[in-house]
């Protein structure tokens, strides 16, 4: 956009059907811009507006105890500067208003408010919070990396002087590393995260789904300390046929757990096989995950990591 690398995009999607259980039908949508070369220096900044709306469960003691709606609306502004070409800092403002709206356990037989209990760590309210984060980045492509490392050390903090209705601290570390064995590639993540203060149910570490332990659900698991490691053995398909010469096939292994607010014990783990697709919209990726509490499938766009 006006020659500078500058990017607008607008990324929007709502439901489609009658609603149920008393529910509106929202829209979501993501409203971000960029500028790369914001001086000489190579200074980015990043703009974003957005509006999200989801049904969330809250599990304790790994039973359902609240069905709800979580509607979370804010913007962020954040400017980054590189030390140098693998090494980037950068500096996030954000401001996020989240909205509870209790619904029945059983969608099918439950009504309001009798069978609607409210969660009991989610909570409505502002979160204005400022992060600090440095990534170093030796990876010899973002797409489909075969080798190098990617580093990662972000320090969150809330600021209740600048309107946030809560006040904590996370800080959240990663490594990650790819080796190559002749075509074939191993990429390795270990993870952790701690946090302190009054942190609501919609700021914890998060756990659970395509990103982390692909064989349970999507933030099955919250809390305010998280530890987290995946192991994949990534290897092209293409010496099996011709056809498959942009398809790669993925072993996996998941290990991770969070701690706090309530006890936990053990490590939660899966494993499965997946398979990614080079496409000219990027690594179409197609997962197959086990765990203790049955499988799941999981279809996404990119590498976990």
């Amino acid at each position: 956009w006006r020659g500078q690398a500058q990017t607008l995009a607008l990324r929007a999607e709502r439901g489609f059907g009658g609603s149920t259980e008393g529910q509106e039908i929202k829209f979501n949508f993501t409203l971000a811009f960029r500028d790369p070369f914001l001086d000489d220096k190579r200074t980015s900044l990043n703009i974003n507006l957005f509006q999200t709306s989801a049904t969330t469960r809250e599990v304790l003691g790994g039973t359902t105890t609240s069905r709800f709606t979580l509607d979370e609306v804010g913007s962020f502004i954040e400017v980054g500067r590189p030390l140098d070409p693998a090494t980037v800092l950068s500096v996030r403002l954000r401001s996020e208003l989240a909205t509870i709206t209790p619904l029945p356990l059983d969608p099918s037989t439950g009504t309001c408010p009798l069978d609607c209990p409210a969660p009991t760590f989610f909570e409505d309210g502002r979160t204005v919070s400022l992060t600090f984060t440095g990534m170093r980045d030796t990876r010899d492509s973002r797409i489909a990396p075969t080798k190098g490392n990617r580093q990662l050390l972000s320090l969150e903090f809330a600021l209740p002087p600048l309107g946030s209705k809560f006040n904590f601290q996370k800080y959240y570390a990663e490594y990650v590393q790819y080796i190559p064995l002749g075509q074939a590639v191993i990429a390795a993540r270990i993870a952790g995260g701690l946090g302190s203060g009054s942190i609501p149910g919609q700021e914890l570490f998060v756990l659970g789904g395509p990103g982390s332990l692909r064989g349970f659900s999507s933030a099955e698991f919250r809390g305010t300390q998280v530890a987290l490691a995946n192991v994949e053995f990534r290897t092209p398909l293409g010496g099996i046929a011709e056809l498959l010469k942009d398809f790669t096939g993925v072993v996996f292994v998941d290990v991770g757990q969070v701690w706090g607010p309530l006890p936990t014990t053990g490590f939660k783990t899966d494993y499965g096989v997946g398979v990614a697709f080079k496409s000219p919209l990027g690594v179409l990726r197609l997962d197959f995950a086990w765990s203790p509490e049955g499988s799941r499938t999981w279809l996404s766009l990119g590498h976990p990591f």
